[in-house]
């Protein structure tokens, strides 16, 4: 299956926030078709499945605004400038729970929400 391309024509930084900023794109696709996008720019982030046994998973309560309430998750958070995944993943767990992990295994990485979002999550 070819891999559609897509050229930045113009780009416009909308706002700038501390961790993520809006820029509002126009973009033409290899059909031709000019559309305009907007692209939350966020830095990248990690998260964690810390294992406390071969049965238990830890995970820690987070209030988040974007769902109006405390969620059940696991430890994630946003990597600081310059700094590795693997760095992130071992200060966020140890932030977060008080945890720190006998060994560390990348399981991958994915982009959560590729459609107006740069945001990628490298999973531990």
């Amino acid at each position: 299956m070819k891999k559609p391309k897509i050229q930045v024509l113009s780009q416009r930084c909308e706002y700038k926030g501390r961790k993520v900023s809006l820029e509002l794109l126009e973009v033409q696709y290899d059909t031709g078709v000019v559309a305009t996008r907007e692209l939350v720019k966020h830095p990248a982030a990690v998260a964690i499945l810390p294992f406390l046994t071969e049965d238990a998973i830890l995970l820690n309560r987070q209030p988040r605004v974007g769902a109006g309430e405390e969620l059940w998750e696991i430890p994630a958070g946003t990597l600081e400038e310059g700094e590795s995944p693997e760095s992130c993943a071992e200060r966020e767990l140890l932030e977060e729970t008080g945890y720190k992990a006998f060994f560390w295994k990348k399981l991958g990485k994915f982009y959560p929400t590729p459609g107006y979002s740069s945001e990628i999550i490298h999973i531990y």
